[in-house]
C-alpha cells in the first residue's frame, strides 16, 4: 500500500507551516512509498507534554540565538537532517560543486538571530496553540514530530538567511520533513534541489516533490524519470552521480584491478533481519526474504554444476553487526557449502571491494548500480516480482533476471566476458561517462512543463 498516512491533524500541521501551498504537499506525500514510514521509525503517536516541553526548548533556542557562532557568506545551505554524515556530504559537493560554499544545516543545528522576526513569533504561537488543540487519538508518521519539522523549517531558513543565499539542496527525499521543508524555503524566495537516495532507483514520489531541480544519482534514474507517467512537482532534473562516488572514486583510482575468475559475490539487504526488528513493513520483508532466498537456492546450484565456482557473501551493514553481535545469519542452506564465503570480519565496505569477485549478483540492493557505475559487472535477480519499472525502457533492464535459467545463463555469459566488454555490450561504454543526449537534457530542462510521450521512448536509446 503506498502513501503516507495522513491525519486531519497532519493536514492542519502543513497548513501551519506552508499555508496555502499545503495540498501542494499533501499531494506528493499521497505518492509516498510505505516503506518510507518504516525507514523514519514508523507511526508513533504523539504527547502533549512531551511536545510542550520541545515547544519550550524552541522558543528558548530562538530567544537565544543571538549566540549562535555567526559565520560569512555561502552561496548554498545543505539540509542534511543527519548529524554523522558532514564529511561525506563536503566530499559530494566538493566533487560536484568545487568552486561553491556550502554551510551544512543538521538537525543538530541551532537557529541562528535571523529567526528573529515577526514570523517567527506567529509560527511558535499558531505552533503552541494547534498542541495545545488537535485531537492525539490517531497516530500517524508526522504526530510525533510536529515540533521538530517546524524547528527545522525554522533553523534552515535562519541559515540561509545569515550567509545571504537563495540556495538550499535539500537530502534525504523520502523523509516527511523533506516535501514540508522545500515548500517552506521556497515560500521564503530560498530554491530547493533535493537529491535522489541512494538506491539508484527513482519511484514516482522523488517526481512529484516540490522542488526546483531534482539532482539524479544514477544515469538509470534519467531513463526512468523521463518515462513514469503521473503528475510532476519537479520542475527541472540535473544528472549528479552516485552519492558515494567520492568514496569510489578514492577506493578504485590507481588500483591494479585484478578480479579472480569464477568467483561470484552475492549482496543482501538483510530483508530477513529486517522483518525482524519492523524496519520494513511485514508483507515487503516476507517477499523480499523469500525472493533473496530464491536467489541463495541458484547460487548453490551454479556452485554445485561448477567446481571451480567460488561464491562470496557481502552482507548489508545491518546483517554485519547482527552477526558480530550474536552469530544470526540469514539461514541459508548455501551457507553450508565449502566453497561458499560470508565477509563478516574485515571490517571493509562493500564500495570497496567491487573487485573481490568476477560478477556480483543481488535483487535489489543499490549496490548493483554503484558496481555498474564504477564498471562492474553485475546481474540482477527478480523472480516472481517481476520486472522494476516495467513501463520503463532502458539498457538496464536487460540486466534483470525473472527466471533461474535467464539468470544462470547471463550470468555464465558474464564470467565469460571482461568489464570492458560488459560496458561496451549494455552501454555502449563507461557508464561514469555516459551522458544524456540532446533529446533528454531538453526533456531535463523543462520537466515540469512537459511529459514525455510512449512515443517518444525509442529516442531514448
Amino acid at each position: 500500500m503506498g502513501g503516507t498516512r495522513i491525519t486531519e491533524s497532519d493536514r492542519r500541521f502543513v497548513e501551519l507551516l506552508v499555508g496555502e501551498r499545503a495540498q501542494q504537499v499533501l499531494d506528493a506525500l499521497e505518492q509516498r512509498p510505505e516503506h518510507f514510514t518504516f525507514m523514519t521509525g514508523g507511526i508513533r503517536s504523539s504527547n502533549l507534554a512531551r511536545d510542550l516541553l520541545l515547544w519550550c526548548r524552541l522558543v528558548l533556542r530562538v530567544v537565544c540565538s543571538p549566540l549562535t557562532p555567526r559565520t560569512s557568506a555561502a552561496d548554498a545551505i545543505c539540509c542534511e537532517y543527519e548529524t554523522g554524515v558532514r564529511e561525506a556530504r563536503e566530499s559530494l559537493f566538493a566533487r560536484y560543486l568545487p568552486d561553491k560554499r556550502i554551510v551544512y544545516v543538521s538537525a543538530a543545528a541551532r537557529p541562528t538571530v535571523a529567526s528573529w522576526a515577526w514570523e517567527t513569533a506567529r509560527t511558535a504561537g499558531r505552533l503552541l496553540v494547534f498542541l495545545c488543540g488537535i485531537d492525539r487519538r490517531e497516530p500517524s508518521e508526522m504526530g510525533s514530530r510536529y515540533v521538530h519539522i517546524a524547528e527545522y523549517c525554522i533553523v534552515a531558513l535562519s541559515w540561509a538567511r545569515t550567509v545571504r543565499s537563495d540556495e538550499a539542496y535539500v537530502m534525504r527525499a523520502w523523509h516527511v520533513l523533506t516535501p514540508i521543508l522545500s515548500v517552506f524555503l521556497q515560500m521564503h524566495s530560498v530554491s530547493t534541489s533535493i537529491l535522489t537516495g541512494t538506491t539508484g532507483r527513482i519511484v514516482k514520489y522523488e517526481i512529484v516533490l516540490p522542488a526546483n531541480r531534482l539532482l539524479l544519482t544514477h544515469p538509470y534514474q534519467v531513463y526512468a524519470a523521463l518515462q513514469l507517467p503521473g503528475p510532476r512537482g519537479v520542475q527541472v532534473l540535473e544528472l549528479w552521480g552516485p552519492i558515494h562516488l567520492p568514496e569510489m572514486e578514492d577506493a578504485y583510482t590507481g588500483r591494479d584491478i585484478s578480479e579472480p575468475e569464477n568467483t561470484v559475490g552475492v549482496y543482501t539487504q538483510g530483508f530477513w533481519l529486517r522483518g525482524m526488528i519492523g524496519s520494513t513493513p511485514p508483507e515487503a520483508a516476507l517477499r523480499r526474504t523469500e525472493l533473496e532466498s530464491a536467489l541463495m537456492e541458484i547460487l548453490e546450484s551454479w556452485l554445485e554444476a561448477n567446481p571451480k565456482g567460488r561464491v562470496i557473501h557481502f552482507p548489508h551493514p545491518m546483517e554485519r553487526r547482527r552477526f558480530r553481535e550474536t552469530g544470526a545469519t540469514g539461514g541459508w542452506p548455501i551457507e553450508q557449502h565449502p566453497r561458499f564465503v560470508t565477509e563478516v570480519t574485515s571490517g571493509a565496505r562493500s564500495v570497496d571491494s567491487f573487485d573481490h569477485c568476477a560478477v556480483g549478483v543481488t535483487t535489489y540492493s543499490s549496490v548493483a548500480f554503484d558496481r555498474l557505475y564504477m564498471g562492474f559487472r553485475t546481474l540482477s535477480f527478480v523472480g516472481d516480482d517481476g520486472m522494476p519499472d516495467r513501463d520503463v525502457e532502458s539498457p538496464f533492464h536487460e540486466l534483470y533476471c525473472t527466471s533461474a535459467d535467464e539468470f544462470l545463463q547471463k550470468l555464465e555469459a558474464l564470467l565469460q566476458s571482461s568489464d570492458e566488454e560488459f560496458s561496451e555490450t549494455y552501454f555502449g561504454g563507461p557508464l561514469s561517462e555516459w551522458r544524456p543526449s540532446a533529446k533528454m537534457l531538453e526533456a531535463m530542462r523543462t520537466f515540469g512543463q512537459t511529459e514525455l510521450g510512449a512515443a517518444d521512448r525509442s529516442d531514448l536509446r
